[in-house]
């Protein structure tokens, strides 16, 4: 099935947007902590795009019930936030969306996009694509990468900048 030229329009605004996360973060001086943070930063601007925006609807299955962080009826979009801040949280989070692809499909999305925001340049995008595509991505999926600020979570004080590994 062909998506109308309109949807296609909103949804390339909608990506647009989700890549802009980090400097919107940082024009908000928004300094994520942790996933909930950029979730809760990018609702209000992309109500402004999108007043059908969905926090986390429910995508049943039979054994689980599976929620997006956000979805967006009117363009048949699904969006799932990732969080990392560091290298071995970014590479788990390419992970979890790896299961959300099976947890997300057949159901009213037609379009979903994972967004992994990352305190430093832990990742390219150019890996995560040719990883896509050597493990056959379904083609309604896309994953994108933003690198912006953020701090870490201490478990024994507050939070600190996160720093980019070295290799």
């Amino acid at each position: 099935l062909e998506t109308p030229a309109d949807i296609e329009i909103e949804r390339r605004m909608l990506k647009r947007m989700l890549r802009q996360t980090a400097h919107y973060l940082d024009a908000t001086k928004t300094v994520p902590i942790r996933e909930k943070d950029v979730q809760d930063a990018l609702l209000p601007a992309l109500r402004l795009g999108f007043p059908d925006i969905i926090r986390e609807p429910a995508i049943p299955k039979q054994t689980k019930t599976y929620m997006p962080d956000f979805g967006i009826d009117s363009i048949a979009t699904a969006v799932e936030v990732k969080f990392a801040d560091n290298g071995g949280k970014a590479k788990s989070a390419i992970g979890e969306l790896y299961e959300d692809m099976k947890g997300y499909a057949a159901s009213e999305f037609t379009l979903f996009i994972g967004l992994v925001y990352l305190t430093g340049a832990y990742l390219s995008q150019e890996q995560v694509e040719a990883e896509l595509k050597k493990v056959g991505t379904p083609k309604d999926w896309r994953i994108d990468l933003v690198v912006g600020s953020g701090k870490t979570k201490s478990k024994s004080g507050p939070a600190e900048p996160a720093k980019a590994e070295t290799k």
